[in-house]
């Protein structure tokens, strides 16, 4: 999606969902405020005309810097960023000063099962000499975590 495609009801959708999912009460209102903080940044630069985000009382009350530098790298380490890459994004020099924004979730769980999953089935293959997919392989991608 582009971003002059979001419109308010998307982020509507987006923060409900989240809500949904019972995550932490303070990490969907600093979600809220770093997208909306980008949002405005793409406002400034004439990208787009206005800010979807319009919910109020959706996370804009006591904005902290500190906020949105966490909420930043939570996202940066679920976009999959390694442990030393967080530690330069944020100028830590300890990693465990970094850990704390690899928190676990379900989602990246299941994914990570996935992705192991379908890296064993190539390794299998491999191993029994073939590329292709083979209809006797057991299916090993979608395990449950």
């Amino acid at each position: 999606m582009h971003l002059n495609e979001i419109k308010e009801s998307d982020i509507r959708r987006w923060r409900y969902s989240r809500l949904r999912r019972k995550q932490s009460c303070t990490q969907v209102p600093k979600a809220y405020r770093l997208m909306r903080a980008v949002l405005n940044t793409a406002v400034k630069d004439k990208l787009i005309r206005e800010n979807p985000c319009q919910i109020d009382g959706a996370g804009l009350e006591d904005v902290h810097l500190h906020d949105l530098r966490h909420t930043g790298n939570t996202f940066a380490a679920e976009a999959g960023a390694s442990l030393r890459e967080l530690m330069n994004r944020i100028g830590h020099s300890s990693p465990r000063a970094a850990m704390i924004y690899l928190h676990a979730r379900d989602e990246r769980a299941q994914e990570l099962a996935d992705r192991l999953g379908e890296r064993a089935a190539e390794e299998l293959r491999k191993a029994r000499g073939h590329g292709g997919d083979d209809e006797d392989d057991p299916p090993l991608a979608g395990a449950r975590v």
